[in-house]
């Protein structure tokens, strides 16, 4: 733990209105919005996250999580709500223990 892993996947579209979300679910199925990218704009909830695509409205989605941790884990996916997320796309990050993780 405490290294940094970079994710990415290519998305079907970007939206030309509105945001595109990426989520993470974990263990417990609980899915949370950790950045939204605008075509302007991005916002991390956390500051351990680093929005890396350019332009932001690339369907080419990349992103780093810095100092990754146990609750890092899980599945990793985006659009422009929860449920479109869940229609493909996205990683899987397994945490094994310390500085021993894997994406999927």
């Amino acid at each position: 733990m405490g290294d940094s892993v970079k994710l990415s996947w290519t998305a079907p579209f970007f939206p030309r209105a509105g945001v595109y979300n990426i989520f993470h679910t974990n263990e417990e199925n609980k899915s949370n919005s950790i950045i939204q990218v605008a075509s302007n704009n991005v916002t991390t909830r956390v500051d351990r996250y680093e929005y890396l695509s350019k332009p932001l409205n690339s369907t080419n989605i990349t992103f780093m999580i810095k100092n990754i941790t146990l609750d890092d884990a899980g599945y990793y996916t985006g659009g422009n709500k929860e449920e479109d997320a869940w229609s493909g796309g996205g990683v899987v990050v397994i945490v094994l223990g310390q500085s021993t993780f894997t994406v999927l």
